[in-house]
């Protein structure tokens, strides 16, 4: 495994239509998300968000994640150049020796589907 030492972390991206924003279901997906990354043995997750973004950063800040940093300048799109917020998120504990990471389509479908009942 060429990045073996990495596979307990995860990062994230979450888009949804601007018709459907500030209804929480944006949260309610970060929050099911970060349960079925939990269950696979995820340790940390990490999102990257372009800014300013005020409702994306509320969501993050809301859902327990830390600001890491800002790189300046680092997207260029709708005719300008946009910094980009890394927010990062401890899910469970680092132990001397982590179980290994479970793939989603090895999780035994009844926690799969608890989770996402969930939603």
């Amino acid at each position: 495994l060429a990045r073996a030492a990495y596979r307990w972390n995860a990062e994230l991206s979450e888009y949804l239509d601007s018709r459907v924003t500030s209804k929480g279901i944006g949260k309610r997906m970060l929050l099911v998300l970060l349960e079925l990354l939990k269950a696979q043995g995820v340790h940390t997750v990490y999102s990257l968000v372009t800014s300013p973004n005020v409702k994306s950063d509320a969501m993050h800040n809301g859902c327990g994640f830390r600001t890491m940093g800002v790189c300046k300048n680092t997207g260029y799109k709708s005719g300008k150049w946009h910094d980009v917020t890394w927010y990062e998120k401890a899910l469970l504990p680092y132990e001397d020796v982590p179980a290994e990471m479970i793939p989603i389509g090895e999780m035994e479908k009844e926690t799969v589907d608890k989770i996402l009942a969930s939603f």
